[in-house]
């Protein structure tokens, strides 16, 4: 797979789900710049992963589990120093 075509994927992705990832970051944390930054963390994740993915279907599941991850009280705190 070539990086233009990752990139473009992703981007698709992107546009396409971020609306609902943001919400899923909010419900989390109740503030709108944490849920963003959340959000930010966790594309990067899943664009780090993109190769990686079989179905690019899977990558709401994905990044949703990064999110969840991310936000789970062992790196909220790690989130927290780096803001």
């Amino acid at each position: 797979m070539s990086q233009q075509t990752v990139e473009s994927e992703f981007t698709d992705f992107v546009q396409a789900w971020w609306r609902s990832l943001y919400r899923t970051s909010y419900l989390l944390l109740g503030d709108h710049g944490l849920a963003e930054d959340l959000l930010q963390t966790s594309l990067t994740k899943t664009y780090l992963a993109w190769p990686r993915l079989r179905d690019p279907a899977a990558a709401p599941a994905y990044t949703r589990k990064a999110i969840l991850s991310t936000a789970s009280p062992k790196s909220s705190s790690r989130m927290r120093r780096t803001t």
